[in-house]
């Protein structure tokens, strides 16, 4: 059986892939999240070595930029050698993709903004510049849970528009539908 674990930092990345991956991954027979944020390195490090050693089971692992090094250009490279670092280099680079900023860049480019009036994230043309704080402080104005906003707009997103609007969206998409390279 074909085993797909899908490593995320948190909740709020899980919502999202749930949503908007679940049902596009056909090439495996099972899917699971691992939330490693909140685990130990140790444990991580487990199931990665695990997932490598079986023919049969893959992974992919989704890291924020973060704003990696606000100083510099942006360098995926530079971030894939930071995570190979403190997971000892078991982690395949081609299965590491980086979300720039953060997962919320992400939420911003897919909102059906037809049903949520939220003008200001409308309005954002670099949806990949879009932090966690940002995000939620827009957010804030019109809901009071972020969270539920954020389940919300995965029952009405729209993936053409997001795939469009983020680019480490679309090299995501097209990696975990088509199998491209990143």
């Amino acid at each position: 059986m074909s085993v797909l674990y899908i490593f995320v930092e948190g909740l709020d990345d899980e919502i999202f892939i749930r949503s908007f991956f679940w049902q596009l991954i056909e090439r495996y027979n099972k899917v699971k999240i691992f939330r490693y944020a909140q685990r130990k390195d140790d444990q991580v490090k487990g199931l990665i070595r695990a997932t490598n050693k079986r023919n049969d089971w893959d992974y992919i692992f989704f890291t924020d930029y973060d704003a990696y090094n606000r100083e510099l250009n942006y360098n995926p490279a530079k971030k894939k050698k930071e995570i190979q670092k403190r997971y000892d280099g078991i982690l395949d680079n081609d299965k590491i993709i980086i979300v720039k900023e953060e997962i919320e860049s992400w939420y911003c480019a897919s909102i059906n903004y037809s049903r949520f009036k939220l003008p200001e994230l409308n309005r954002i043309k670099d949806t990949e510049s879009v932090t966690k704080e940002k995000f939620e402080h827009i957010v804030k104005k019109r809901y009071r849970r972020v969270t539920d906003f954020m389940i919300e707009c995965m029952k009405s997103f729209n993936l053409q528009q997001g795939i469009e609007r983020n680019q480490s969206l679309n090299k995501a998409y097209n990696y975990l539908i088509n199998g491209e390279k990143i």
